[in-house]
């Protein structure tokens, strides 16, 4: 089972357009709120967490016993309050990770060369909120900021 989670209404929506079935609109209820109501108490084994700050605190709460956190990102902050003893009577495990520093060169070139021809036959598809001219590049930071669209934020050269 795969859960998402939406900041808002229109995300969440469009979430559900895009295949996802266990959507947590946080406009609503918390990561951990929405978890434990799709997971019928039981909570997750797994959480990744891309976005980082106070919702860390949040998912942690919403990991089942021996449950692994894996953090890939920090855009809403670096730091958050989690509750030690989660960690240790449900044992659990915090991790990071950055595909950066874990692939080799040949590796990464091995990932481009699968991935490339996905994206080119339309097989992978990823969902573009909006497309910029590099000489709006600010202009498409303010968007990605104060709009926080669904799907990527793109600059064509």
């Amino acid at each position: 089972m795969v859960i998402t989670t939406a900041g808002s209404a229109s995300k969440a929506k469009a979430a559900e357009l895009a295949g996802f079935e266990n959507v947590i609109n946080l406009e609503n209820e918390s990561i951990n709120e929405g978890v434990m109501r799709i997971t019928g108490g039981k909570g997750v084994d797994i959480v990744i967490d891309s976005v980082g700050g106070n919702l860390t605190g949040n998912a942690i709460k919403a990991l089942a016993k021996n449950g692994i956190i894996v953090n890939i990102g920090y855009s809403a902050g670096a730091q958050f309050t989690a509750n030690i003893t989660d960690f240790v009577w449900k044992g659990l495990q915090m991790r990071g990770q950055s595909l950066s520093g874990w692939f080799t060169a040949e590796q990464q070139q091995y990932v481009w060369n699968q991935l490339l021809p996905l994206l080119a036959n339309g097989s992978v598809k990823p969902t573009v909120a909006k497309v910029f001219d590099a000489a709006d590049a600010p202009e498409a930071q303010r968007y990605l900021i104060e709009e926080k669209p669904f799907g990527k934020v793109l600059i064509k050269f």
